[in-house]
């Protein structure tokens, strides 16, 4: 029989000591920084008084903050190379640069060794390959929206051409019987924009949650960097704070599908108008004697 644990809850408490290690290391990065910025910021707001009779503005504060950071993060961070002095016989010592690959791997080893680093790795790498598989998805159901598109357009181009032929070529239509081809022409046209536009809804909605998923990717993948490029001593939560709303209010993709959604139905409308003209033109105008 096995003699009882001296002490069951050593485990948890050596948890919880960690927890409160990296508590204490978040907290006192986040108070580093807010003392160093409001001493800044006052000795910039007496300069801007002293000197323009102003207040700071908005940039000028952010400014100011951005370099409180980098300064902070460049007293914490070590640089991603490891360099060890090694001793030969005589007494002498070299100093010799890891590889790359090799310091990553040790801050693996570190991180493999703390519950809470180790977790974190683990579930940003989940979200990692979670915001991958969304957007690999959502770009391909995009991809064939648009696909569908074009099949459409050249549907309709098809319709309208051979539509046009048999009006031209035909010997049972004349311009008493003209609202014939373009009933039929119009129909094409409306049933093709119609087509279209809900087309380039649902990509507009997709497009937009690939861009904010595009931008959580990007955000994740910095984290899983950041922490296994500086390790635990030099990885800090409070890095990666983001302002979500500033981040994501402006989406390049989404100005060009824009463009597209009113250019599109735009030129199918100006066809739309020439099919429709074209018809009565060939069947009520004389031709040459």
């Amino acid at each position: 029989m096995n003699p009882p644990d001296p002490n069951p809850n050593l485990g948890a408490v050596d948890v919880e000591t960690l927890i409160n290690g990296v508590d204490r290391l978040e907290l006192d990065s986040y108070a580093g920084r807010r003392h160093e910025l409001h001493l800044k910021q006052r000795q910039a707001e007496e300069h801007a008084h002293a000197q323009k009779g102003r207040s700071l503005t908005t940039k000028e504060k952010e400014d100011i903050e951005e370099d409180i950071v980098a300064i902070e993060k460049g007293e914490r961070v070590k640089p991603v190379t490891t360099n060890i002095t090694l001793d030969d016989a005589s007494g002498a010592t070299e100093t010799v640069t890891l590889a790359h690959s090799y310091t990553l791997i040790r801050n693996l080893v570190k991180i493999d060794q703390h519950p809470i680093y180790k977790k974190a790795l683990a579930e940003w790498e989940r979200e990692v390959a979670l915001f991958e598989s969304r957007v690999e998805r959502k770009t391909k159901r995009s991809e064939g929206l648009k696909e569908e598109i074009y099949s459409v357009i050249g549907f309709y181009s098809v319709f309208q051409g051979v539509l046009l032929t048999a009006t031209s070529q035909s010997n049972y239509l004349h311009c008493q019987n003209v609202g014939i081809p373009i009933a039929l022409s119009a129909f094409a046209s409306v049933f093709t924009l119609v087509h279209i536009r809900q087309k380039f809804q649902v990509i507009r909605g997709l497009q937009k949650n690939i861009d904010l998923e595009g931008i959580s990717l990007k955000e994740v993948k910095a984290r899983v960097l950041a922490l296994k490029e500086r390790g635990p001593e030099g990885f800090r939560f409070y890095d990666f704070l983001e302002d979500k709303e500033k981040k994501t209010s402006f989406h390049p993709t989404l100005c060009g599908l824009r463009g597209s959604s009113f250019l599109v139905p735009v030129a199918i409308l100006l066809f739309s108008v020439v099919f429709l003209i074209a018809h009565p033109l060939i069947l009520c105008r004389p031709g040459p004697k």
